[in-house]
């Protein structure tokens, strides 16, 4: 796992600040949160396959061939390809990453009030309480 620069709270709340709009072909939760880690630790984590996928189905299907499983499956693969350690939801704090329970299953970012998860759905840019997740990794 790569280690959080020493400005980290500054750069993840420079990333929060920034408007984001949701597409398939390189602006989905995934590579949102992946941009959400390298703000906090210099380092990319995204796999040059996830930015191949331009369409949902496509993503999804790679997700099933690569992780066995669904959106919550691929999640735990790419985080501990990266090394990211699952924590309980109570433990977890600013800059972690957060699995959202809906439909496909989102994955955001918690905010610096340690509160609230910020996302990127279809819908834009979003924010949801923490205690919606059904699991975090620590960045």
């Amino acid at each position: 796992m790569a280690e959080r620069l020493e400005d980290w709270p500054k750069r993840l709340a420079d990333f929060l600040s920034r408007d984001f709009v949701f597409n398939w072909d390189g602006a989905h939760c995934g590579i949102y949160v992946a941009a959400a880690i390298e703000a906090q630790t210099g380092i990319n984590p995204t796999p040059v396959w996830a930015k191949e996928c331009v369409s949902k189905g496509r993503l999804y299907a790679e997700y099933r061939r690569r992780y066995g499983g669904g959106a919550l499956e691929a999640a735990r693969g790419f985080a501990k390809e990266f090394g990211l350690m699952e924590i309980p939801l109570g433990f977890a704090g600013r800059g972690a990453i957060a699995y959202i329970g809906t439909n496909d299953g989102v994955l955001g970012v918690v905010d610096l009030s340690g509160e609230f998860v910020s996302a990127l759905t279809l819908t834009g840019k979003t924010r949801v309480p923490l205690s919606a997740c059904l699991t975090a990794w620590r960045v």
